[in-house]
């Protein structure tokens, strides 16, 4: 089950390489205050909820592993989760707010509580919550590039740069769909995604595929996984869903590892 916890975290915030705080992390946290090199696009959402239904399919280690899962999110405030397995059995559930993160593993009755900012060590690159939310909608999540260069060609641009200190590379089309996108960090870490199948909904394209591929190095062991999101229903909604979450106060705390 701490898989399925960790899965969830991956998920939700792009990256399965865990990376170390240096100094060189400080500098670049310095660097990102300055002004950018490139300002990325964000386009306004028709309405300010939207719901999505897939499956996820994870491989870790060996290891295969399909969730259903619910997503509910408002715009740049929470994006709540349910996740389902062994037939439809919720396995957990969890809600992420501008600076905090929820999760219960309802399988073992544990929870885990952390700012959003707290979460940074398992990051490729820091992330809000609408950034997040606009990762999984597959769309441009980042506000710039510190520094970088850009190439266009027809209806797709082509970016290289850093952002947060992490070099990074990404192609775009049509200004916001994310098509693929990579990051690496040091010499051992690196990380990239690829967005497909867009579907106009409400004259918004959403990718219903993603696929994550990441590697790290830990005591000379190389370690491997990869994620593959299928929606299979997303929709904009006008009023809010249930949002609806509290952990139970007997739950037993847990650490991510």
């Amino acid at each position: 089950m701490r898989s399925i916890i960790l899965l969830l975290l991956l998920i939700s915030f792009a990256g399965a390489c865990k990376k170390k705080h240096t100094t060189e992390t400080v500098k670049s946290e310095t660097k990102q205050q300055r002004e950018p090199a490139l300002r990325s696009d964000i386009q306004a959402w028709p309405s300010p909820y939207w719901m999505a239904k897939g499956k996820v399919y994870v491989s870790i280690a060996g290891n295969n592993m399909p969730v259903n899962i619910t997503l509910r999110a408002e715009e740049g405030k929470m994006l709540w989760f349910s996740a389902s397995a062994f037939g439809l059995m919720e396995v957990a559930r969890g809600r992420i707010d501008r600076d905090s993160v929820r999760i219960l593993d309802k399988f073992n009755n544990r929870c885990f509580r952390s700012r959003l900012s707290g979460l940074g060590s398992y990051l490729p690159i820091a992330l809000s919550i609408k950034q997040l939310q606009h990762f999984l909608m597959g769309r441009v999540f980042w506000d710039s590039l510190e520094a970088g260069r850009q190439r266009l060609a027809s209806d797709s641009s082509f970016m290289e740069g850093t952002q947060a200190g992490v070099a990074f590379s990404a192609s775009i089309f049509k200004q916001f769909q994310l098509v693929r996108a990579s990051a690496k960090m040091g010499q051992t870490g690196m990380v990239s995604m690829e967005n497909n199948n867009f579907k106009d909904v409400s004259g918004f394209p959403i990718a219903f595929g993603k696929e994550i591929n990441s590697r790290s190095e830990n005591s000379g062991k190389t370690n491997d996984s990869k994620i593959r999101i299928e929606f299979s229903r997303f929709e904009f909604l006008k009023a809010a869903p249930e949002f609806d979450f509290s952990l139970p106060e007997d739950c037993t705390p847990m650490e991510i590892k």
